[in-house]
């Protein structure tokens, strides 16, 4: 499975790869060389960005809703509203919460499972029938339209 996220819908990218490896290597103060030296390492930009940056300079509460809603409105944006959201995101969330975001953002928020699987899998934890859920997950939707209520 590719970028997409749980139900196999593909994020729209606001901001490419390149500028979150400048930005991220800026803000924790070390060479592009150096940060492009530990992703390897690590396997995964969205886990090398958490971890190279400083910690969170103040707290961030916001919904998941929020940030999707957030994110796609930063599609648009020119580069430097762009780089002072995600600067003002990684200095208010702290490491866990910062690798989830950066994950949002890449767009590699993606699990290697099948829609069918997934579908029988909150139904279990649902206790929602399986035919219904799966209908709820067709058509047109994408995450920023979901409300949150079951």
């Amino acid at each position: 499975m590719d970028n997409r996220d749980f139900s196999g819908r593909r994020p729209k990218r606001a901001v490419t790869t390149t500028k979150l490896r400048e930005w991220a290597s800026e803000r924790a103060g070390i060479p592009l060389w150096l940060f492009e030296e530990c992703y390897p390492v690590v396997g995964d930009l969205a886990e090398t960005i958490a971890l190279v940056l400083p910690p969170a300079t103040h707290n961030i509460d916001r919904s998941l809703s929020d940030w999707i809603t957030i994110l796609r409105d930063l599609k648009d944006a020119e580069d430097d509203v762009k780089k002072q959201t995600v600067l003002d995101a990684w200095d208010g969330l702290p490491t866990t919460e910062r690798f989830l975001f950066n994950k949002l953002i890449t767009g590699g928020f993606r699990i290697g499972v099948s829609q069918k699987l997934m579908t029988r899998a909150l139904a279990q934890a649902t206790d929602k029938p399986e035919a219904e859920l799966a209908h709820r997950l067709m058509g047109d939707w994408t995450p920023d339209t979901i409300t949150g209520t079951p």
